[in-house]
């Protein structure tokens, strides 16, 4: 018993330890299938994202803006304003783990679907 209640604080340690602090994504607009009236959206962006203490810095084509975290007990949204940008993992919302949604002149957001790549 006493091996239990050593091993179980150790592995928790072990499985917070292995959460990624970075992601590198590809996020595609699918402005192919529904065009932008926004000029400004590309097909693509180029995102890193490094995961804070209470948020995560976004580096979107080379430019770095810091999102505050959406929730306290839950590292799953996260956003900023001026200029607008928000990060969604694993809302059930979206087809793909990784979803950004990025400013545009769209009068509604436009979310890009993520793939994480190496």
């Amino acid at each position: 018993m006493k091996k239990i209640l050593f091993v179980l604080p150790v592995a928790l340690l072990a499985l917070a330890g292995c959460e990624k602090k970075e992601v590198h994504l590809i996020c595609k607009t699918g402005i192919e299938t529904s065009p932008s009236t926004d000029s400004n959206v590309k097909e693509s962006y180029d995102i890193n994202v490094k995961f804070l203490d209470d948020g995560a810095l976004l580096t979107v084509d080379g430019v770095e803006y810091e999102l505050e975290q959406d929730y306290d007990d839950a590292r799953v949204s996260y956003h900023r304003f001026d200029p607008w940008y928000n990060l969604q993992i694993g809302n059930r919302q979206f087809s793909t783990k990784y979803s950004v949604g990025i400013p545009s002149d769209e009068g509604a957001a436009r979310y890009t679907a993520c793939e994480e790549v190496d």
